[in-house]
């Protein structure tokens, strides 16, 4: 069974690592040195300003969601767990906790981008990440 609960401070070395380790094999087409500055932007930027739901099984993280305002900034589900219905939890949950939500996603994700639209999302425009300099598809999601 999957829950899914608020963030607290002894969860972030699970976020950390669910978040690597789910990137690492999603972002294959990024160097392994991009991911190692974002780990500290996650912890220093994200974390403090984001609103963070995680999703456990059997006592276990085993995905997150973070949203920033209306901006989904991240869904991982660790890669062991994937395929699970942990990712679509973590969807449904933040969609109940807002009318709209926005995302960007690289363009070179196609199985995250195929994930999204499953959920409701569609493609508005294209954009390019600014660390990473790598094209993301910006998508919506009217959840009212």
């Amino acid at each position: 069974m999957i829950t899914i609960r608020a963030y607290e401070e002894r969860d972030l070395e699970a976020l950390l690592t669910v978040w690597y380790e789910a990137s690492v094999i999603a972002h294959d087409f990024l160097p392994a040195t991009f991911w190692a500055g974002e780990r500290q932007a996650i912890v220093d930027e994200y974390v403090p300003i984001a609103d963070t739901w995680m999703a456990e099984m059997d006592g276990r993280v085993v995905g997150f969601a973070a949203l920033i305002g209306d901006e989904l900034g991240a869904l991982f589900v660790d890669p062991a767990h994937q395929g699970k219905g942990v990712g679509s939890a973590l969807m449904n949950h933040v969609k109940s906790l807002r009318v709209r939500l926005t995302l960007g996603v690289f363009k070179a994700n196609t199985r995250a981008q195929r994930f999204y639209e499953e959920h409701g999302f569609y493609i508005v425009g294209e954009t390019v990440e600014e660390r990473s300099r790598a094209p993301l598809v910006r998508m919506v999601c009217d959840v009212a």
